[in-house]
């Protein structure tokens, strides 16, 4: 057990409450709303681990930091988005989780595949990749998950990296040494991956460098279904765009697709300014 790490039996008793609501009560119109309104009145908690439970598994988490918050307070994040891969993926799939972080999504689908499946989960981050390996471990599934403290972009070398000390999800690679970088396409080979069905991609602006890397994995029979995040503000800040970011995915031969809930459809229009979102994108062929 990590030190200092506490369980939800030791937080204030209005922050457990809570925390009953948003876990335990019927969801409603505006619940969620509701659980962001009133936990800004509560003494801000301590960055100290905590050991919950969530989706039906066990985690280690740090309910200071924005991307563990989500799961910490709404027991659940990207709703659709897993709702969606779930329906996608078969027993057996064999995913890569690119910007694995805590270990969100390796985890839940590897749950919800009844741990038949194979997951390598990059995380290039010392410390979030300790507690994925954490969250790993305490579930059980270090037969199926295969964590990689690896960078991954266009080309193989070594660089930096810069954090906000609150979003582990803004973490991104810089010039320098100390992260090992390598590509998709690299790795698959070092490690005889024949295929892959799903490429989750999540590495702050450097999107367009992942899929470069990966073109020959991407090019193989059948092609692999793509989860990415499409953020204009950190793809200039990596000297591309939106725009090109997505003629990339159509020019390999995908279809680009918007989650509306249930319900999956065409993007029509590029995101712009500092708004963001998830694109599934499936296989042009597949649709056929």
């Amino acid at each position: 057990m990590e030190a200092h790490l506490i369980t939800e039996a030791d937080l204030p008793f209005s922050v457990r409450l809570l925390l009953y609501y948003s876990g335990r009560m019927p969801d409603h119109m505006g619940k969620w709303r509701v659980i962001s309104a009133l936990r800004h009145f509560f003494s801000p908690l301590q960055k100290i681990p905590i050991r919950v439970h969530r989706d039906h598994l066990t985690w280690t988490i740090d309910p200071t930091d924005y991307v563990q918050s989500q799961l910490f307070w709404y027991g659940t994040r990207d709703k659709w988005e897993i709702y969606h891969l779930r329906k996608l993926l078969s027993p057996g799939a064999v995913i890569f989780d690119v910007g694995a972080n805590f270990g969100y999504y390796s985890l839940v689908l590897a749950h919800a595949l009844q741990r038949n499946c194979t997951v390598y989960a990059f995380e290039p981050n010392p410390a979030t990749f300790e507690r994925l390996c954490d969250n790993v471990s305490l579930n059980g599934l270090g037969g199926v998950i295969h964590a990689q403290r690896l960078g991954l972009s266009d080309c193989e070398g070594e660089a930096s990296l810069s954090e906000p000390s609150d979003n582990s999800g803004a973490t991104i690679l810089t010039a320098g040494q100390g992260i090992k970088v390598t590509t998709l396409d690299s790795f698959a080979l070092a490690n005889n991956v024949p295929r892959v069905d799903l490429i989750k991609i999540d590495v702050e602006g450097m999107e367009r460098f992942v899929l470069r890397g990966a073109e020959r994995l991407i090019g193989r029979k059948p092609a692999p279904v793509i989860l990415v995040e499409v953020h204009p503000h950190t793809l200039r800040r990596a000297g591309t765009s939106a725009a090109e970011l997505l003629d990339d995915l159509r020019r390999l031969g995908f279809e680009i697709c918007e989650l509306r809930r249930q319900t999956l459809t065409p993007l029509r229009r590029v995101p712009s300014s500092n708004d963001y979102i998830n694109v599934l994108c499936i296989p042009q062929a597949r649709l056929c």
